[in-house]
């Protein structure tokens, strides 16, 4: 049932539609335990020279926002309340590691 509702999902994404069921999808989803802006699958980390002040840039790469400045935050321990968090290669392996060390 979740892929079915995510590809359809997606279809309204790709299609530039914006529509009610495309949040209700992304609501419904599993939730983490715990999704932290910085173990998201779609930031991107960079520096940008031209910013003296704060030349740490945090860009979201998902097909919704794509270069714009990811919602964040990247406060230790506050969770993003951005609704196309997906985690990251890194945190899947954390967690598998953790489920194999309770095993």
């Amino acid at each position: 049932m979740y892929k079915r509702d995510m590809k359809s999902a997606q279809q309204l994404v790709l299609a530039g539609q914006r529509t009610e069921s495309y949040h209700v999808a992304m609501l419904e989803r599993p939730r983490a335990t715990e999704q932290l802006a910085v173990d998201c699958r779609w930031l991107h980390r960079t520096l940008d020279s031209s910013v003296r002040d704060d030349p740490y840039r945090m860009i979201c790469q998902h097909i919704v926002r794509d270069g714009s400045n990811c919602v964040g935050p990247f406060l230790e321990n506050i969770e993003t309340t951005c609704l196309l968090w997906e985690p990251n290669e890194r945190l899947v392996t954390r967690r598998a590691q953790i489920e194999r060390d309770r095993a």
